[in-house]
This record gives C-alpha cells, structure tokens and sequence, in this order.
C-alpha cells in the first residue's frame, strides 16, 4: 500500500455530536437511491465548523496520527512519515510543534473521559427504555445530564485553543490559524441535526473528516 493511500485509510475518525454531526463534504453532496432530502430528515445544509471546532479536528487528527505512528513502530515499520505529517505540512520544527502534540494528548483524554461518561448515561437511558420505566413520549433522564456534557466539551476545547495559542509564539498561532483557515477547514463540516425528527445519539468523540489530505 502506497504511503498516500495508507494516510488517507486512517483518516476516517469516526464521531457523532448530540447537537451536530460533523460529516465529510464528499458524502454530504450525494444520498443513497431513494433516500429523502436531507432537509426532510431534519437535517439542514452543510456548513462550515466553528473555528474552535477547526482546532478540535486539527488537535484529534495529530493525536491519531502520534498513535498510527507508535502503531507502525511496534511493527517494525517508519512511522515518522506519519508523525510528522501536519508538522511538515506547516513548516515548523519539532520545537515550534512540540505544544500541538501536547495539547493534541490533553484535549483527547478529556474529550475520551466526557464520552465514557456521556455512554454510561445514554446506555442507562437505554435500559431504562427497554424496561418500560420510562414512556416512548417522556424524554429520557440522563438527557439534561448530555446536555451538560455537550456544554463540558465545548468549554474544554475552547480552553485548550486559548491554551495553546499562548504557548505557541505570535508567528506560529497566526501560521497554524492561517493553516486551519484556508486548508484544513475545506475537509470539515458540520450538518446540524433536527432533534424533533432525529433522536439523540452518541454525544462527544473524534472528530469524523473525509479522508482527503488536507
């Protein structure tokens, strides 16, 4: 396998937000046979993220690519190629992108801690459905306590984003939002979800991109 197709299999990052769910551009411009408009399924047109949410995606997929790489290692293959991908594509040293990698660590493991939490109440709700303690019209218990999550999560990464760009230097923070700007946001959007018509789902998570290098 080419090192051109190997990246673009790892970057499918699967994800779902209980109040957007990030989607890849290619699919959000074509639907099955016969399916309904997006529209009618309570969906609205694709749009772009948030610039904190262009962060998120940027931190998540280096943090992928750390761990492909250590992947790659234990078997005895190069797995610099991979850990170096978006350092190289900026153009900043090791030093300059020491802080990415490190911010790209913390915001996972908070990001991961939320989304355990967020399944134990969903799969709470879930069984609580099945047994007939709650009504198909009632929304379920745990549903403030996702919300709350959701809020969490948002409040995280935009502590994380502010973190990082005062650690990095003017020049590189101006460099990496210029990058996020103009590149990596053409591979990111968001699809906002009807919850009258789409019942919430998985909450929190890695951010899902297409797999077109950015």
């Amino acid at each position: 396998m080419s090192r051109k197709s190997h990246l673009a299999s790892i970057l499918a990052i699967v994800s779902s937000l209980q109040f957007g769910a990030a989607a890849p551009q290619a699919a959000s411009q074509s639907q099955p046979s016969g399916a309904r408009p997006a529209e009618s399924q309570g969906y609205a047109q694709p749009r772009p993220v948030s610039l904190p949410h262009l962060y998120w995606h940027f931190l998540a997929y280096q943090h992928h690519l750390d761990e492909a790489a250590a992947e790659h290692e234990k078997q005895g293959k190069n797995g610099q190629w991979l850990r170096d991908y978006l350092r190289v594509k900026l153009g900043f040293d090791e030093d300059e992108f020491a802080p990415i990698r490190i911010s790209a660590d913390r915001l996972t493991a908070e990001i991961q801690d939320l989304e355990s939490r967020a399944k134990a109440i969903a799969a709470s709700d879930r069984e609580a459905r099945a047994k007939g303690l709650i009504s198909p019209n009632t929304p379920p218990p745990g549903l403030e306590q996702l919300k709350a999550l959701t809020t969490e999560r948002e409040t995280d990464i935009s502590a994380e984003v502010d973190h990082l760009n005062q650690t990095l230097s003017k020049e590189d923070a101006d460099s990496l939002r210029k990058f996020l700007n103009e590149r990596f946001s053409l591979n990111v959007t968001t699809l906002h979800i009807d919850r009258n018509l789409n019942p919430p789902g998985p909450i929190l998570g890695t951010p899902k991109r297409e797999s077109k290098q950015p």
